[in-house]
């Protein structure tokens, strides 16, 4: 396919959702003769790549670009409805509705023939369809709104920052940024009301009752009753994404790398599908439908049963190309800190001049004294800034690719078109996942030559110290992995789920996903792994002595504490993410505050929103 691959535009849309977690509607909802709702709750709170109405399966053909295909549940009948990059599928009657990658997965419906493509919607959301109603979360502002089926009478419902939409009966179900708690509110936007006192990261609606991993007790398993009674603990296990078929429910087990699993609604009959590590669980019938990461991405089916265990659609051959490698250096990362770009590096600091995103999409710069505030560009979409000498480096997703710039604003130049994640500038190279190229490394120069592959593996985190490449490999169970700057002796460390992986002098800082998201660090020849505190957190960023967390275990609200995991404090009472540092500042998405950006001293004083 032209212009992205395939794992580039899954990563794309796996961006656009990568808050939500999964829940199942009412039984009887879906798949009779025509949809009441156009999808489950699951399955859209999963991608919603698959969709079913009557005998007709509706999908996104990861084999062509993840077009819109239908095919009969028996096997026959395949057809091909659009030529969009096509998720959240809802089917309702003559209608499929869905969001389109090509279009910054604005609102589309199109006939189940293929004729009748509209835009129904201006704004990107994952939504749901009810009778003549579209429901959704409107990505730019996190705030729940319906608009019609033929696209008049946008009105909005609740101005909580949602994330995890669900609609069973006159309700829509969600989970609220400002404290990480399960809400829900009317259909006509009265009735607003807290189910539960838990924090949670996903739940799932299955009749009367609500699947959800509570962080206030470990990430395990429990259910409750939509109305707040009978709390009840199912399982031991965290698990990261969730879905309920029938009287399964179907997640993938944080404590055993994210393989497949089910358990039975009342707790019983816990069994391992597959090996594989699952994302994206979607359901329909006896069959399960996820994104399987062993196997670079690609969409597998299984029954229910774990039989039958199959590649969804047929595989694309392309030439795989061999980077070069060259001699290495001890190259560290000098554009901006491992602990921001970890944090999709917002906000990078040169001398005195600190240079941010702001949230209307220009990159300024001002001292570090609050003077001298500088718009450097229109708007788009910068992340991973790095600053080095008179140049900012940095990804831009508006028009996808690497870009440099003069830090006066002038000289825009773009040095590649690859969908880069992680971008980290060392010595005159960039380094980058290549989102592009199934999530491999890259480097290229910062001249734009000499573009290379130095891995196979699905990467993220990457961090570039002393001329070694720490990182998230995903391709083997989140574990984490070293290589070279020039692509050898390639090395595992430690046998651990990782996420918000951070290096710092001789130690790896890491949340841990076989322990809740617990903060952890090992040394980086691997030895030595400690346990630095019991908070459920959901990123760090580590500067200098201190690690600065997101502490969910207490509402998302931002601490400190010792690098030893030492005195800690709290520095704020908002639901603080994406924690960027920059000199004796902590810039961070204020979710209390519907997401914007904030900053506060590193010693909780000077809390102030940023213009």
């Amino acid at each position: 396919m032209k212009g992205k691959s395939r794992v580039g535009l899954l990563f794309i849309f796996v961006i656009f959702i990568m808050i939500l977690a999964a829940c199942n509607s009412k039984s009887g909802d879906t798949f009779g003769s025509v949809n009441k709702i156009g999808n489950t709750n699951g399955n859209i709170n999963n991608g919603g790549f698959v969709a079913q109405q009557g005998d007709w399966i509706y999908f996104s053909n990861d084999g062509d670009g993840y077009k819109l295909y239908k095919i009969k549940t028996d096997g026959t009948g395949k057809t091909k409805i659009n030529d969009d990059v096509t998720f959240v599928i809802n089917v309702v009657e003559d209608w499929a509705y869905y969001c389109n990658g090509d279009d910054e997965n604005k609102i589309y419906k199109i006939k189940t023939d293929g004729t009748g493509r509209t835009k129904l919607s201006e704004d990107p959301g994952v939504f749901l369809v009810a009778s003549e109603w579209v429901y959704y979360i409107n990505n730019y502002d996190r705030k729940i709104y319906k608009v019609k089926t033929d696209g008049t009478g946008e009105t909005e419902i609740v101005a909580d920052y949602a994330f995890n939409l669900n609609l069973s009966g006159d309700w829509i179900y969600y989970i609220n940024s400002s404290d990480y708690k399960m809400y829900k509110v009317k259909i006509d936007g009265t009735g607003r009301t807290k189910i539960s006192d838990d924090e949670t990261g996903g739940f799932a609606i299955s009749d009367d009752w609500i699947y959800y991993n509570s962080w206030s007790d470990g990430a395990k398993l429990y259910k409750i009753r939509t109305d707040g009674s009978a709390k009840t603990e199912i399982s031991s296990d965290n698990f990261d994404r969730v879905n309920v078929a029938g009287e399964w429910i179907v997640y993938s087990n944080y404590g055993d790398s994210n393989k497949l699993y089910k358990i039975k609604n009342d707790g019983t009959g816990r069994v391992k599908l597959s090996d594989d590590t699952a994302y994206l669980i979607g359901a329909s019938g006896d069959w399960i439908y996820y994104v399987n990461v062993s196997d670079n991405y690609f969409i597998y089916k299984m029954k229910t049963d774990g039989t039958s265990r199959t590649i969804n659609s047929e595989r694309t051959s392309e030439e795989k190309k061999e980077g070069n490698t060259d001699s290495t250096f001890p190259l560290t990362i000098e554009g901006n800190t491992t602990g921001n770009i970890s944090n999709t590096g917002r906000v990078a600091m040169s001398g005195d001049w600190i240079y941010y995103k702001s949230d209307d999409y220009i990159l300024y710069k001002i001292k570090n004294d609050d003077t001298e505030k500088t718009g450097l560009s229109d708007k788009f979409y910068a992340q991973y800034i790095n600053v080095v000498g008179d140049w900012i480096y940095f990804f831009n997703g508006g028009d996808v690719g690497v870009y440099k710039m003069k830090t006066d604003g002038t000289e825009k130049t773009k040095v590649n078109s690859d969908f880069a994640n992680s971008v980290s500038v060392a010595g005159n190279w960039i380094y980058y996942v290549n989102m592009s190229d199934e999530q491999k490394i890259y480097k290229i120069k910062t001249d734009g030559t000499e573009r290379t592959k130095l891995n196979d593996d699905a990467s993220q985190f990457i961090n570039i110290v002393n001329g070694w490449i720490y990182y998230q490999n995903q391709s083997d169970g989140f574990n984490l992995f070293k290589i070279k700057t020039d692509g050898t002796e390639r090395t595992r460390l430690g046998s651990d789920i990782t996420n918000s992986v951070n290096v710092e002098g001789d130690w790896i800082y890491y949340l841990s996903g076989m322990d809740g998201q617990k903060i952890y660090k090992i040394k980086t020849d691997g030895t030595e792994t400690t346990k630095l505190g019991d908070e459920i957190c959901g990123c760090l960023n580590v500067y200098l002595d201190w690690i600065y967390y997101q502490n969910n275990s207490d509402g998302g609200r931002l601490y400190k504490m010792k690098t030893d995991g030492t005195e800690k404090i709290k520095l704020n009472d908002d639901a603080s993410e994406l924690l960027n540092t920059a000199g004796d500042w902590i810039y961070y998405k204020n979710n209390s505050d519907g997401g914007k950006l904030y900053k506060i001293k590193t010693d909780g004083m000077g809390r102030t929103a940023v213009d």
